[in-house]
């Protein structure tokens, strides 16, 4: 690093903040002249030297339930993205919603000393794990928030307003809900959020139009079919919220094989707006939670718990895209 600080025409301490990108300490003319500089003449800093001197490891370990969640890739973007502006590297590891993976995972984060834990997969049973909170290492909820911890949200609430309130609008009163897990708090203030704009509006869904399952196309599927057989042709509903897209393309295909229209005969609404939905042969409406923006705060609120500075939780506001799963407006009868 001497080196480079004499190419810099600069002293060794103003080089390594630069490097880490240190913007409260540093202009970012330094800090882009100086990572130039490092880049054409092949610097890499020795992380463990670093380490060493500084007493961190700049790596931030990312709970995430599963891997194969676009959702959760989503938020891992943003916070990889975050991480890697201000010299850190975030590295993710699924836990499968197993107790002892998770707990393994968290055990040998904190053994190569992460200098925080991002958790975007918790539950409102499992909480935050004792030896994270025992630890002293620093940690924050992404997604899946609580109000115990500093968190990292989609007004999820709102989001289920937002779907409420366009099916409302659009006419329709016979709903049903696939509500996603029951003890995932995404899914939970989707469902809460979506039946207090109904009771506002005086349309009260009843226990039997609501049904929970795991945020797949097959379990949607699966709770799609089983709340058609319950109704009964006469009494079918003639509107969706599923709190999960994966959960609406799910069901958008049992109400094809059960002869129905989506869009026509009956509306479906999901939530997150992956990339997909836009693509579907019926373009599905959806609650957008922006995910990527989501990784980012959160990485930036740890961050700022590491630099000793003040995190406050927060919640990203969703978006409402109607598209024609949803779009046609139903006649008064």
């Amino acid at each position: 690093m001497t080196r480079l600080a004499d190419l810099a025409g600069l002293n060794i301490a103003t080089v390594s903040r630069a490097l880490r990108g240190d913007t409260s300490r540093v202009s970012a003319q330094t800090i882009a002249r100086v990572r130039r500089l490092a880049e054409e003449h092949g610097y890499r800093p020795d992380p463990a030297a670093s380490s060493l001197r500084g007493g961190r490891t700049r790596v931030l370990g990312v709970l995430v339930p599963h891997l194969v969640d676009v959702v959760m890739a989503e938020v891992f973007e943003g916070i990889a993205a975050q991480a890697a502006d201000v010299g850190y590297l975030a590295v993710v590891t699924p836990t499968r919603d197993s107790d002892e993976v998770r707990r393994a995972a968290i055990e040998a984060l904190l053994n190569r000393r992460v200098d925080g834990v991002i958790l975007a997969d918790s539950t409102l049973r499992k909480g935050v794990p004792r030896e994270l909170m025992t630890s002293g290492v620093p940690y924050v909820l992404a997604l899946r928030g609580s109000p115990a911890h500093l968190s990292v949200t989609a007004d999820d609430r709102e989001g289920g307003k937002l779907a409420a309130r366009h099916l409302l609008e659009s006419g329709h009163r016979d709903v049903c809900v696939i509500g996603g897990p029951g003890n995932v708090s995404t899914a939970v203030n989707r469902l809460a959020g979506f039946t207090q704009a109904c009771q506002e509006a005086g349309i009260a869904i009843p226990a039997e139009a609501i049904t929970h399952s795991p945020f797949t196309a097959m379990a949607g599927y699966t709770a799609m079919s089983r709340l058609l057989h319950s109704h009964g042709p006469a009494a079918r509903p003639t509107a969706v919220f599923a709190a999960n897209d994966y959960n609406a393309i799910g069901a958008a295909r049992a109400l094809q094989d059960a002869g129905l229209r989506v869009g026509a005969d009956v509306a479906i609404v999901g939530y997150n707006d992956i990339s997909i939905s836009a693509q579907l042969p019926v373009p599905l409406s959806t609650v957008r939670n922006e995910l990527e923006t989501i990784g980012r705060l959160a990485a930036r609120a740890m961050i700022d718990v590491i630099d000793g500075k003040e995190a406050v939780s927060c919640q990203v506001p969703p978006r409402l895209i109607v598209r024609e799963s949803s779009a046609a407006v139903r006649p008064p009868c």
